[in-house]
This record gives C-alpha cells, structure tokens and sequence, in this order.
C-alpha cells in the first residue's frame, strides 16, 4: 500500500498523545515494563493447553502440540499467590477481558431463563450488562439503588425479589466510591442465590487488602478484568469460594468458552499477579489516600463532588457533577484537550467527570502532586486559561514521572534515575 508509512506514522502520533498525556482516567492503568516486554513476545503467536509443565501436551480433544512448561509452571505459581490473595479455593485466568470474564460467568455458571439482577449504568452499572444477559437467553433485573446513600436501596430490593424472585446477583459497579452490603444482600436472598462480584475496578484495591472481601463476604464468585487499579494487561480473572463449583465453571469455560488465551496478555498478567503480591498493599494504600486528597483538593478549588456525609471517596475513584464543570461533556473535553485525560458519563443518575488515582499512583504520585493537579484543574475548566499555555505545564508535568513503581522494574534494569 502506498499510504502504509503514513498510517503507521499516525499511530506514532497517537503513541506519543497518549504518553504526554495526564492519565486520570478510573478504567486504565499501565503495567509494569518488565510485563510489556512480554506483550511482544513470540510466544504471543502460540496456542497453551493443559496445566502441567511438560514438552509435549495432549488435550482431552486429541490434539497435541508443543508443551510450554515455563509458562505453565509460572502459570501454576499465579493461581496459587491469586488464591490466597483473594481468599479463593480456584482461580482462573483464561478469560480475555472483563466483559470475556462476565460471559464466561454467565454461561458458564447460570442457565438460560435464568434472572439476573445487576445494577442499572445510571446508577453506575455496565453499559453491556443487560444486553449480553439477555443475548444468553437470561432475564435482566435491575437493582434498586439509593442515590443519596449511594448505595443499593435494600428496602426495595426486599420488595421486588418478592414479586421477581433472583437466581443471581450480579455486582458490576463503575462508580464505587464505597463497599456495596454484600453479607446484608446474602441474608436477604439467602444461600442458593449466586452472587458475583465484578471487581473490574476495585481488584488491585482488593488484593491489597484494602475496599472490601468480597468472596469472604458471601460472594460465590470475584470476577474483573485486570487493567484499572490492578495494573497489568487488558485480560480478565476469575475467582471461586466452592473449589467444585469452580471446577465446574472452568471446565465449561475450556470446553467452548475460550481458545486462545493470548499468551502474551496471560503472561503479563502472571507477572502483574507477582508484583501485587509484592507491593500491592503499599500500592492500594497509596491509591486511596492519593483519592482522598485528589477530590479534598478539587472541593477546594471549587468543584462540587459526590460525597456521603462530608467523605467523597473509599477507594481510588471520585467524581465531580457536570454542573461544576460548565457541563460533564464540556468539562471533560476541556481536560482532554489541555492533555488530561478523564471520563464523562452518566452515575447515580446524574452527569458527572469520573476520575480514578490507579495510574498516576502507580507513576510515584503522592498527596502533594493531586494538590498541583486539582489547581490544573481549577485553571482549565473555571479559569479558562488558554488551553496551549495550560498544556505546556500538564506535560511538563505528566513527564518527570518516567517510571512504574510498586513493581519490579528496578530488578530488571527498567528504570530510569
């Protein structure tokens, strides 16, 4: 083709945006170098079956190849740290991502007909939930929510599971600034109703033993993707209490579910799973205080966030209501523009710019640089300052934060003094 260089060249643009940019956006984060080295690895062209270490592999389908037994070992070692870390009798990392993970959750654990309840994307939910529930042939609930505790709302929920009574409840929460009452959810619908809790944004907090427990809690199954606060590559987990439930979900996920694991994608995230055993409660830690004081500073500033009496945020994410933005839309173009990067969506029924702490934690951040950032803040969206003299300082910035922290970078000669 003759415009090849041109196209790629445009990539290179994109690349570049994207590393002097300001990432505070509460669904991404940035793996370690040592995992990215892999993300390229020949190994990514290649197909992995079966658990145990050896040279030559043969699958209950007949087919043999090529063993793997690095991986496979490392892939071991993963499962048991996970489950310890997690309080899990199984864990799972064969799903591709975070809307894989719920896929495999659903077909895998529950049967057509079956009621779903989950929580409604204005009140904070997946966009995707409902449609990929009903597409498997399940029927879509929604739970009751309070938005003024910004929390479920479980006098109604005790109503409605009355008249439409549930065969799963499904946590999948894109906003949760608090713990969700899981061990009150359980006692309602009592001990045959499966509970799962998608910790797609709160995993890395999680695992550093910070949020809440969800499996020791009364969930059945702790479930996310593995890209926002844990910071590895964009693949998803799985996580079970009963180890024979488990196995039975798994077995349906190798049966038809998955065939391809992207064995790049699989061993970064073996790495990441190392690297928070290692430095995730220091990391988690420093997620929730850099949190705190990234939304204390913005009230300062002048914006208007959601709180629940007089406390904006438990956990890495907060969120600031578009109408002290001059507009969620228009807020959060402002800050994309001036290099920062932010959400603008609908939570708890309300136009909000969503932010997460995950990324720039993870960069070295600490409380004194969310205060510069909230004055950034202050000087794009109610200032008005020109946005071009607003963006030399963000990049300047965003750029004396060149290495990964909480990681094992520095072992691997990744970082940069």
């Amino acid at each position: 083709m003759d415009n090849i260089h041109s196209l790629v060249e445009n990539i290179r643009k994109d690349e570049e945006e994207s590393v002097n940019t300001l990432h505070l956006t509460s669904n991404e984060n940035r793996t370690s170098k040592l995992a990215q080295s892999f993300l390229s690895s020949p190994l990514s062209f290649r197909y992995i079956f079966g658990s145990t270490p050896s040279d030559v592999v043969e699958t209950v389908t007949g087919l043999m190849l090529k063993g793997m037994p690095g991986v496979v070992s490392f892939d071991n070692i993963a499962q048991q740290v996970a489950q310890e870390m997690f309080h899990a009798s199984l864990s799972n990392f064969r799903p591709t991502s975070g809307l894989h993970t719920t896929f495999c959750t659903i077909t895998g654990a529950t049967d057509v007909g079956d009621v779903i309840y989950s929580i409604d994307p204005e009140d904070g939910g997946h966009f995707a939930t409902r449609h990929l529930v009903q597409r498997c042939g399940r029927k879509s609930e929604f739970i009751p929510w309070d938005n003024n505790n910004l929390s479920l709302n479980l006098d109604l929920f005790k109503k409605k599971i009355k008249k439409i009574p549930p065969d799963v409840i499904l946590f999948e929460h894109g906003t949760p600034l608090f713990n969700l009452p899981i061990m009150e959810v359980r006692e309602i619908v009592g001990d045959k109703v499966l509970i799962v809790y998608d910790a797609s944004h709160t995993l890395g907090l999680i695992a550093g033993g910070f949020f809440q427990d969800p499996l020791r809690e009364g969930c059945d199954i702790l479930q996310g993707n593995t890209h926002k606060t844990f910071p590895g590559p964009q693949k998803g987990m799985i996580h079970f209490k009963n180890l024979e439930f488990g196995q039975k979900v798994i077995k349906s996920i190798g049966d038809g579910l998955v065939s391809s694991q992207h064995l790049h994608h699989a061993i970064a995230e073996y790495i990441t799973v190392l690297e928070v055993k290692e430095f995730g409660h220091e990391y988690a830690k420093q997620m929730i205080l850099n949190g705190k004081k990234l939304a204390e500073s913005l009230a300062q500033e002048g914006f208007d966030l959601f709180n629940r009496d007089g406390v904006y945020t438990t956990s890495h994410e907060l969120l600031i209501k578009g109408s002290s933005t001059g507009g969620h839309f228009q807020g959060c173009r402002r800050l994309l523009q001036s290099g920062i990067s932010a959400n603008a969506r609908v939570a708890f029924k309300t136009e909000v710019v969503r932010l997460g702490t995950q990324e720039v934690t993870r960069r070295g951040m600490m409380e004194g640089d969310m205060e510069y950032i909230a004055k950034l803040f202050r000087r794009i969206i109610l200032d008005k300052e020109p946005i071009d003299n607003v963006k030399k300082d963000v990049i300047s910035f965003n750029n004396s934060f060149l290495n990964i922290h909480y990681s094992f970078d520095k072992e691997f000669n990744y970082w940069q003094y």
